[in-house]
This record gives structure tokens, C-alpha cells and sequence, in this order.
């Protein structure tokens, strides 16, 4: 290595360095760099807006799902026997016993035999 470090910055320094940047920013050039920056500025915006937007509708998204799982709960049965891996004996008002599921939001820790169940009416899973 010939030389000490002030040689070597000075020769890498170059005064052609200032020759490239311009003395005079004409306004016009001013006006495009803050519309481009502006433009930016409202893509982002939008962005942001968009995004708050899909978080403020998720919550209403899992309800709106969780109501088209319930259905309409039309058919009415009696609990007749729970078992420990969300299963269950119901009897409609027909008096006909179905092995059905219960579904995952209910709480069937509260069931005891005997209670009324809500049932869907295509799968007659309880529903609450």
C-alpha cells in the first residue's frame, strides 16, 4: 500500500463529483418532484385506507360465516345422551334418535340431558 489514508481519500476524490450536481433547481423541476412526491403520497394513503378497511370488515366477515354455518336452526330436539368427543343421541318431536355432531362454538360443557337443542336442518348437528 503506497501512500497514508488522506492520500488515498484524496485521490478518490473526485471534483468532477460537483460538476454533476446542478447549481440552480428551476421551479419547474420543483413542481414535478412534489407532484411525483404527492402522487406517492396518495398511493400510500390509499393503500392504508384499503388495508384498515379489510381489517375493520374481517370481524364482520367470521360472523357473517359462522351465520351461514347456523343456518336456520328450524328443527327443535331433546339432548338425550353426550358423549366426550362432541357427539350426541337427539330425539326430534317425531320421536326418531339421530347420533348427530355438535358444533365446536357450542359449549357443550353447559348440555345436560334433557335440555332443548337447536338443530341444523340439513346436517341436525346442534348448533346451540
Amino acid at each position: 500500500m503506497s501512500g497514508t489514508v488522506g492520500e488515498n481519500w484524496k485521490k478518490s476524490f473526485n471534483e468532477n463529483i460537483f460538476k454533476e450536481i446542478p447549481n440552480e433547481y428551476t421551479s419547474k423541476n420543483l413542481r414535478l418532484n412534489l407532484y411525483k412526491l404527492e402522487k406517492i403520497h396518495w398511493i400510500l394513503l390509499a393503500e392504508k385506507n384499503f388495508f384498515a378497511s379489510l381489517q375493520k370488515d374481517k370481524h364482520s366477515l367470521h360472523s357473517s360465516i359462522l351465520n351461514q354455518i347456523k343456518g336456520d336452526p328450524t328443527i327443535i330436539g331433546i339432548l338425550e345422551e353426550k358423549f366426550e368427543s362432541n357427539k350426541a343421541i337427539i330425539s326430534t318431536n317425531l320421536g326418531i334418535e339421530y347420533y348427530v355432531d355438535i358444533c365446536s362454538f357450542v359449549d357443550s360443557k353447559k348440555m345436560l340431558p334433557g335440555d332443548q337443542v337447536l338443530l341444523n336442518l340439513k346436517s341436525f348437528s346442534i348448533l346451540d
